[in-house]
């Protein structure tokens, strides 16, 4: 989705360490960053998105730390239907930017999202190996067998459809993209990472295919899932998450 809320948030202009500015902005809340951890849970970020013509930090400040917009944050999840529109706090002053304020989501609130689709399921797989042939990709002419590790990546779509992608991730000290070319379209590395999935349990484990060049990475390789794969991961990332204790 696009974002998650969007309204008013105000700032105070005296509760903040870094601005005396007291003024109405236009925010667009996206949730950022959210991934399950193994031990910890859910955990990620929301961004509360700003128009920096109406508000220029260099000038103003940054509205960080400031009581008044972080409330009005709040009240815009709230308003968005989420029962734990309170479990959100500044994060570092670091991580604030020119166009966006930057929260951290506490873990009942990151679940929620999580549980909802709200935000990408992204969570590992499985590890194992998989190898290139050197012949039928038309990116690379090297045959090496290298060590990968599948995480799952889904979504629900604003078309309220699921969609997803896989990333085989590898080390780029084993296949230097820049040396070696893209694994992309080599037929035994599908086939390769087909049979990892299969041996983790998936059911559809044919279900995806390579994405364009374009979305291929230095440190990881980029499969778009069909519509059956998409839907049994995304169910997946709830199974994950019963898994992790609750402290």
């Amino acid at each position: 989705m696009d974002y998650l809320a969007k309204g008013p948030a105000s700032t105070d202009g005296q509760s903040g360490y870094f601005s005396q500015t007291q003024r109405t902005l236009t925010v667009e809340l996206v949730p950022s960053g959210i991934y399950l951890d193994e031990d910890l849970g859910v955990m990620g970020h929301l961004m509360a998105y700003f128009d920096p013509k109406e508000w220029d930090v260099k000038q103003e400040g940054l509205i960080y730390t400031d009581a008044q917009f972080e409330k009005d944050v709040r009240d815009l999840l709230k308003n968005a239907g989420l029962q734990h529109y309170e479990d959100i706090c500044y994060s570092e002053q670091g991580m604030q930017g020119d166009d966006f304020v930057d929260f951290d989501l506490g873990p009942d609130l990151a679940e929620e999202l999580y549980v909802k689709g709200f935000v990408e399921r992204q969570f590992y797989l499985i590890s194992g190996s998989a190898s290139t042939d050197g012949r039928s990709g038309g990116h690379t002419q090297t045959q090496k067998t290298i060590g990968v590790s599948l995480e799952a990546n889904t979504c629900v779509s604003p078309e309220k459809k699921v969609v997803g992608s896989l990333h085989a991730i590898f080390d780029p000290m084993e296949w230097y993209v820049k040396q070696e070319g893209l694994i992309c379209m080599d037929k035994q590395f599908w086939e390769d990472i087909r049979d990892m999935l299969k041996q983790a349990g998936i059911q559809h484990y044919e279900d995806f295919s390579y994405s364009e060049p374009e979305k291929q990475n230095a440190v990881f390789v980029h499969f778009d899932l069909g519509d059956a794969l998409a839907q049994e991961l995304f169910d997946k990332g709830l199974e994950e998450l019963k898994k992790i204790p609750k402290s």
